[in-house]
């Protein structure tokens, strides 16, 4: 990961170099004509400044920005008091019309704007468990450790934190853990955390959230 953020922020700064670092002239690819595009005292003095900029510093405080970055569509849930489960039919809604091809041409709408359909139905497979928690609730965190540390059979989203509290927890279990956002939250129907996610063996086009409550997660980590 540092390194990619190495070679962001280097791409950043040739980017200005190329830009201040720019000819006298450029040409006219339709009849050779060449025109002045900025004065040459101008652009020694923007060569001179752009020769003053500290790649190190632009790169630490890039990377200490990027570590404190929220995703834009966050969603936190509250945690839940007390445990319950319940079934969820995913459903996804069309933003738009899909066209209707026949021999490359578009002759209609297949399905309209507005067409809902069920997401599961075309899945024939079962999907990793998701289990939905929040990075900043101590107890949760903890319990998460300590019932999935070692489980990779699972997928850890949390529903709050930056990449920093991401970061961190994921070197202390040393498995992955990813930032979770509205687009699942919507999807699967959450409403509280820990929330955890799985495809119903009965009853196919749902999914199964079962919600571990503070009074469950107390009660075992005190065994």
């Amino acid at each position: 990961m540092k390194r990619l953020k190495s070679i962001s922020y280097i791409s950043i700064v040739l980017f200005i170099l190329a830009f201040f670092c720019v000819p006298n002239s450029f040409a006219d690819s339709l009849n050779g004509t060449t025109y002045p595009i900025v004065e040459p005292n101008l652009l020694t003095e923007m060569q001179q400044r752009a020769k003053k900029i500290n790649v190190q510093k632009l790169q630490k405080e890039g990377e200490k920005s990027a570590e404190h970055y929220v995703p834009r569509n966050a969603k936190y849930l509250p945690p839940s008091q007390k445990s319950y489960s319940y079934l969820h039919d995913v459903i996804y809604t069309l933003p738009f019309d899909i066209p209707k091809v026949v021999n490359g041409k578009v002759v209609g709408v297949l399905y309209p704007k507005g067409y809902t359909y069920h997401v599961l139905q075309y899945i024939p497979y079962d999907f990793a468990p998701l289990v939905f928690f929040s990075i900043k609730n101590p107890l949760q965190r903890e319990w998460i450790a300590k019932k999935y540390g070692k489980d990779l059979t699972v997928d850890l989203l949390t529903v709050d934190g930056d990449l920093s509290d991401i970061l961190k927890f994921t070197r202390e279990l040393k498995r992955p853990v990813y930032a979770s956002d509205i687009r699942f939250v919507e999807r699967f129907g959450l409403k509280n955390t820990i929330s955890i996610v799985k495809r119903s063996r009965k009853y196919r086009n749902d999914v199964s959230v079962d919600v571990v409550g503070m009074e469950q997660i107390q009660k075992e980590l005190k065994k």
